[in-house]
């Protein structure tokens, strides 16, 4: 049993993760000027959102936006 390419790639879902990856980035810069330049968390807070070891297998979904945008950027720092 070998791998499949046409197996593994789904043209619709490249598109709709794709479009999603591309919103979320123009709602980035849409608002980046509103955000703190410095990070709004404790020293030590991104790493204790983390699982203690890398996951065994993929999760479905190449990236994950949506509601999480605080999670994802609060430990970071942003320059306008």
């Amino acid at each position: 049993m070998g791998f499949d390419p046409a197996q593994a790639f789904d043209p619709e879902r490249f598109r709709r993760e794709g479009r999603a990856v591309v919103d979320w980035i123009a709602d980035y810069w849409q608002t980046v000027a509103s955000r703190p330049v410095a990070a709004q968390v404790e020293p030590g807070w991104v790493r204790s959102q983390l699982p203690d070891r890398a996951p065994e297998a993929l999760r479905h979904g190449l990236f994950r936006c949506g509601g999480r945008d605080d999670r994802r950027t609060g430990g970071g720092h942003d320059w306008p």
